[in-house]
């Protein structure tokens, strides 16, 4: 029964790595629902430099106006 689970378990591990790609593979984007300017502007454009700098990737910042918790149109 070990060996069973310990063989299934390497199959497991064995797939995930082969299936990894790099990610992300395009630009993130961070929307705010606040207006820039203030705390909130300084915080998310900070949060996004870093993960730009951790990743590699470009980070867009992109403030929105949000009714409630769904974007307006």
């Amino acid at each position: 029964m070990k060996k069973l689970l310990g063989a299934a378990l390497a199959a497991m591990i064995a797939t995930g790595a082969a299936a990894q790609e790099d990610y992300p593979n395009r630009a993130i984007t961070i929307l705010v629902a606040f207006a820039p300017g203030g705390v909130v502007d300084l915080a998310s454009r900070t949060i996004g430099e870093g993960l730009s700098r951790r990743l590699g990737q470009e980070v867009i910042v992109h403030f929105r106006r949000m009714s409630g918790k769904l974007p307006e149109t």
